[in-house]
């Protein structure tokens, strides 16, 4: 009964032969369906980064807006600003 169980398992280059056919399907089944899916995916990504980073930008311009203090009024007079000379 041991002989005939023996018999039965596969050998070890087998194994390995068995094994590398399921790699080699697998790799291909990623390149064909994964490619553009990923593609997609970076091009997604790269667009929400920019708009982030714009959308950052554009609050801090506007913080730093609001910080700044109010401008002098100008009153016409030119004595001011000849003296300042």
């Amino acid at each position: 009964m041991d002989e005939t169980n023996h018999s039965q398992q596969p050998s070890a280059e087998q194994l390995l032969k068995v094994l590398d056919t399921q790699l080699a399907a697998m790799r291909q089944k990623r390149e064909v369906d994964g490619s553009s899916n990923r593609n997609g995916l970076r091009v997604f990504s790269l667009c929400v980064i920019i708009f982030g980073a714009a959308l950052a930008l554009w609050v801090l311009m506007y913080m730093l807006d609001e910080m700044r203090p109010p401008k002098p009024e100008a009153t016409g007079n030119s004595a001011e600003v000849e003296g300042t000379r």
